[in-house]
């Protein structure tokens, strides 16, 4: 039951560290964009 809970413990790091990851990409992206005068479509 401990080993489960720690896969959980780890797989939650995972999915948080993907989460912060993407919206420091997407920082990037819209810094990028506005810096080229490039549009994105936003959905």
């Amino acid at each position: 039951m401990i080993e489960f809970q720690r896969f959980i413990q780890s797989y939650d790091d995972h999915i948080t560290n993907l989460l912060e990851n993407s919206s420091k990409m997407m920082n990037l992206t819209m810094k990028y964009a506005a810096h080229k005068n490039v549009n994105i479509p936003s959905n």
